[in-house]
């Protein structure tokens, strides 16, 4: 830098004179060094400040420079005439003249390219990681947060930015998304909702409220419509008034004719009460099935109850979890962790009995070596785990043919459940006590599915299963019968004219032309079969009704997917109530593209 002075020059200011005239010591503490010269002269006399590209000095020196070798001040000549320096080597920084109010004026440029290129965005930004992630709107204020946005864009804005802000953000963000999706549902004659109870960690109820319904391109679409809070003790009624009300808010009441979600016959009534028909969750139905069997069992219960235990004292005890990947390693074991299951689910549990026995061996040595037994499972516990491990395996199997992603037709229940029976039967038959009684709980929960028509018309139209319903000319006429009660119903609303018999003659045309086609694979998409096919025309209107109709209440990848479906939960439940329903709306209808 140039802008130096030899000690006992005469100076400006005071202060200049008090840097300039500071001994050897100073200059080494910092005090008169090069810096805070040229900073005072930049800021305090602008007018004289050269940059130190120039090789001039500032009119605060007379004619002196400074000699980095020697360490002394040098006589040089220097011209004021006409106020002119070298053209070549004048660099005079005129912004120090208009910006000298504040130290802070380099922040500000910053602050104004940021404007213009990243600072600007980072809100918007924040707001989509909390829709996509469903973190709270407090998380921006977290301490961790503001380090990360100050490193990506340090200006004074950004450390502004609060949940307030955002909160105005969201609102204006769900407002908009929610017209458009009002749009979309005006489209449609056709609508399920599905609903899922929930608590938050505050221990709030809420209902989650879903609808779904085909598009005119025949591809299954999902909204989320809201998330209401509920009475500490809700009741079926309770459930469904939300439902009306929900409806209704978004002007679909008159569209929706099922609703698929959990309960019994209660639930079931008051369903119809509202005029709608009540679908049971597949994914419901198939956990109480496995628990009305430990219920029958309390024998099982126990040793399910028994091997939770024993997970958990491998996961609470540090040192038994290192020696049981020792043993892992001496017995040949693949080096997996141990499962934990939640609830009596029954994919849960049949996951952590899996596992338990895959390790079973080095579990044993490891509770023999650290003398737990009251954690010691004998060898009839393993022959009966090994039963319900047999025993669930039908389930398994079948819900292995469902998407892991999104929502599965109805049309699936009955093809699956009429599997699982069928394969259940014959372990029961083998002496397996435990398929025994799945297959009575199965035969219980599922022995009024084939009169459900929209079950039944849904397998038909079906070309993945309708095979199942038509091997037969009894089951072909009764299959018409019911395709044409559906027709009816369609007819009868006014969207339609009546069924004449010109138009039933037609049907029956399209219907046998149905039946002849050959099915096709458990890979194939039915949806993109009949929007193929656009010439079924009669056919294709009740397709389009009852294969927009889900078979269960939440998406399948929180139905299979244990880990996905906690992490989904546990967020959800940190929400905070008054965003809750506007973060989980926006989750669902927003792009995930940041």
């Amino acid at each position: 830098m140039y802008a130096n002075y030899s000690p006992g020059e005469e100076v400006k200011c005071r202060m200049m004179d008090r840097m300039m005239n500071s001994n050897d010591s100073g200059l080494e503490r910092g005090y008169g060094n090069d810096y805070q010269i040229t900073k005072r002269t930049y800021f305090q006399h602008p007018d004289s400040y050269t940059d130190s590209v120039s090789t001039e000095i500032t009119p605060h020196v007379r004619n002196r420079k400074w000699n980095g070798g020697s360490k002394t001040f040098q006589k040089r000549p220097y011209s004021r005439r006409n106020g002119s320096r070298s053209a070549s080597l004048e660099y005079t920084i005129q912004r120090g003249k208009e910006r000298n109010t504040s130290a802070l004026h380099d922040t500000s440029c910053r602050t104004t390219q940021g404007d213009n290129s990243t600072a600007h965005k980072i809100p918007s930004c924040l707001l989509k990681m909390i829709v996509i992630d469903l973190q709270p709107l407090s998380i921006v204020e977290d301490k961790g947060i503001c380090a990360v946005m100050r490193a990506i864009e340090p200006t004074p804005e950004i450390s502004r930015v609060t949940s307030k802000d955002l909160r105005l953000q969201l609102l204006q963000m769900y407002e908009e998304t929610k017209e458009m999706v009002k749009k979309e549902l005006a489209s449609s004659d056709d609508i399920s909702l599905t609903s899922e109870l929930w608590v938050s960690r505050a221990e709030v109820s809420f209902v989650t409220v879903t609808c779904h319904y085909l598009g005119k391109d025949w591809h299954l679409k999902s909204h989320v419509l809201e998330t209401a809070n509920l009475p500490d003790e809700h009741t079926p009624k309770h459930i469904v008034d939300q439902l009306l009300k929900t409806a209704k808010a978004w002007g679909i009441k008159d569209k929706i004719h099922t609703v698929v979600m959990e309960g019994g016959t209660t639930m079931k009534d008051e369903v119809s009460k509202a005029g709608w028909t009540h679908i049971s969750c597949l994914a419901y139905t198939l956990d109480l099935v496995f628990k009305d069997v430990l219920e029958k069992y309390p024998g099982l219960k126990t040793l399910l109850k028994k091997s939770q235990n024993v997970v958990r004292f491998f996961h609470c005890d540090i040192k038994a979890e290192q020696k049981l990947k020792e043993y892992q390693l001496k017995l040949k074991l693949p080096e997996s962790v141990l499962i934990q299951s939640v609830g009596n689910g029954w994919l849960s549990s049949l996951s952590m009995l899996e596992r338990f026995v895959e390790q079973h061996q080095a579990i044993a040595a490891v509770l023999l070596q650290r003398l737990e037994y009251n954690l010691w499972l004998v060898d009839e516990d393993i022959k009966t785990i090994n039963d319900v491990i047999a025993a669930l395996q039908p389930f398994k199997k079948a819900t292995k043919e469902m998407p892991r992603a999104g929502y599965e037709s109805i049309s699936f229940i009955i093809p699956l459940m009429n599997r699982c029976q069928r394969d259940i039967e014959k372990l029961a038959q083998n002496g397996n006590e435990v398929a025994f009684g799945l297959a009575k709980m199965c035969e219980w929960h599922f022995c009024n599915v084939k009169l459900n028509r929209w079950l039944t018309v849904s397998t038909v139209l079906d070309p993945r299963f309708k095979k199942l319903l038509l091997s037969d000319d009894y089951k072909v006429q009764l299959s018409r019968r019911q395709i044409l009660k559906a027709m009816d119903d369609i007819s009868t609303s006014a969207v339609s004219a009546p069924v004449g018999s010109g138009k039933q003659s037609h049907f029956d045309f399209d219907f046998m032309r149905y039946v002849k086609e050959r099915p096709i694979t458990m890979f194939q998409s039915p949806l993109k079969w009949w929007r193929v096919n656009k010439d079924l025309v009669y056919l294709k209107r009740i397709a389009h009704k009852y294969l927009g109709v889900v078979c269960t209440a939440k998406p399948l990848e929180r139905v299979f997917a244990k880990e996905e479906s906690d992490v989904f939960c546990n967020r959800r439940s940190c929400l905070e109530t008054e965003n809750v329903n506007m973060v989980l709306f926006l989750n669902s209808n927003c792009s995930t593209t940041m």
